[in-house]
């Protein structure tokens, strides 16, 4: 295992990524061994890193622990998916508010966000 990969984990618990993963899949192996669910959790995690390294650098890992290591961080990983969770219902709360009731408008006309939010907010290619 390289220290990339050593990385990722560690940061994976420190995000509680690994936790709520072993939550995720316990209810649904439930009828399964502890080996079979410790090997499905396992691939689950090497699914992970997999990810984790196709997107980041040692480097961006190495910042994120540090983060992450962080009373913010902490909180940060703890809402992390209360907050997705809540902003999912938002949505789904907007689209029947709005678009539902305004199906010949266009929202995108509403949003003048201009090139120069998007240079801002998007990632460099340089």
């Amino acid at each position: 295992m390289s220290y990339k990969d050593q990385a990722i984990l560690y940061l994976l618990e420190l995000t509680t990524t690994s936790r709520r993963l072993r939550e995720i899949i316990g209810p649904s192996l439930m009828d399964k061994s502890e080996d079979y669910r410790e090997e499905a959790f396992q691939n689950l995690i090497d699914r992970h890193v997999r990810l984790y390294d196709k997107y980041y650098t040692l480097n961006d890992i190495n910042n994120m622990i540090v983060f992450y290591s962080t009373p913010t961080g902490n909180r940060t990983a703890e809402l992390t998916v209360i907050f997705l969770n809540d902003s999912q219902s938002m949505i789904q709360e907007w689209a029947d508010e709005f678009v539902v009731l305004n199906p010949d408008k266009n929202v995108a006309d509403d949003c003048d966000f201009g090139e120069s939010f998007l240079d801002d907010i998007s990632p460099s290619t340089n």
